[in-house]
């Protein structure tokens, strides 16, 4: 018995093949029923191994352009991701996550399937089809090559997720620490000159209040000065 696909198992004989399909009507062997209709290529000249070989062959080649379009998708979600670390996002990661692991289940049991005919101990397969089938398992190769990379790339968009908004959530303290440091020494002034004791001799002057807007505007400028020079801001 053969695994064809995901939702296809097949069974392989000397001189027949039969394969079964979970959900029908949706495969991806439209081209090899052309072939045999229209009587082109080897498929209607050798045996049942080849035609084995050309059904696998059709599902590896229905990953590529799967594959192509994930890679596509990664490079669009880096660039989200940098530009807007949203909760959005981050689902979005973690969809095409999961898209990634149910194309690796998808792939893996045919990269086995191959390597055991390629390998073939049954005598099933001829001499002939076995190049056809090294060229099908080096394309399944492939396939899982770049879903391991596509996985790689997946984690390092989930680690920059995770700094861009680290450093984002940073600069936003950072912030609001520099308007706490400003509006500590004013808070410190108007307290002061809050009490109201009769004692302190800056309550009579005529030009009080205007005096201590001023200490508080040269204040809040000399601190934000200083932090601008020290690169706080």
């Amino acid at each position: 018995m053969i695994a064809l696909g995901r939702h296809n198992i097949g069974t392989l004989g000397k001189e027949y093949l039969v394969t079964v399909q979970e959900i029908p009507g949706r495969d991806v062997f439209d081209p090899v029923r052309q072939r045999l209709r229209g009587a082109g290529g080897n498929a209607r000249f050798m045996k049942s191994d080849y035609l084995a070989y050309a059904l696998v062959d059709a599902v590896i080649d229905h990953y590529f352009p799967i594959v192509e379009s994930l890679g596509e998708s990664i490079e669009e979600m880096q660039e989200t991701v940098l530009g807007r670390p949203t909760r959005e996002r981050l689902l979005e990661v973690h969809e095409f996550r999961k898209a990634l692991l149910q194309l690796r289940r998808a792939v893996w049991p045919t990269r086995d399937v191959l390597a055991r005919l390629w390998r073939d101990e049954t005598g099933l397969i001829s001499d002939q089809t076995k190049p056809f089938l090294r060229d099908c398992y080096d394309n399944a190769i492939s396939i899982i090559d770049l879903m391991e990379t596509y996985r790689d790339a997946v984690r390092d968009i989930m680690d920059l997720y995770i700094s861009t908004l680290s450093m984002r959530t940073n600069e936003v303290m950072r912030v609001l620490a520099v308007i706490t440091s400003i509006f500590a020494p004013l808070t410190f002034i108007v307290g002061v000159y809050g009490m109201n004791f009769e004692v302190m001799p800056e309550l009579k002057w005529q030009h009080g209040y205007i005096s201590v807007w001023l200490i508080i505007i040269a204040v809040s400028v000399a601190m934000i000065m200083y932090f601008k020079l020290k690169k706080w801001l």
